[in-house]
């Protein structure tokens, strides 16, 4: 499984670390410190991937939003429903 890294505590999008990494290096720097995303879970909400925020996970179906996609089997959970992360331990990573 891939792990995600938030920018920074104020941050709410979070990537995997070669993003960050690459971003890095395109910036000139050697060391960066990013904050680890921690899944969770919740009862209440689910990230949108296509709307790039928190949504009620009771807004989150068919019958409810326009943007509902079905997976590849043509039902159950739109494709846009995503995990949601929250902000874990800040680590430092060298850039190579």
């Amino acid at each position: 499984m891939d792990k995600f890294y938030f920018e920074s505590i104020d941050e709410t999008m979070c990537y995997k670390l070669d993003y960050h990494l690459d971003n890095a290096k395109a910036n000139g720097l050697e060391k960066i410190k990013l904050v680890e995303a921690v899944p969770e879970k919740d009862p209440h909400f689910v990230w949108c991937t296509h709307e790039s925020d928190v949504v009620d996970r009771s807004d989150c179906r068919k019958a409810d939003c326009e943007l509902y996609e079905p997976n590849k089997s043509g039902r159950g959970t739109c494709i846009h429903r995503g995990k949601l992360y929250g902000h874990g331990e800040e680590v430092e990573f060298n850039v190579a």
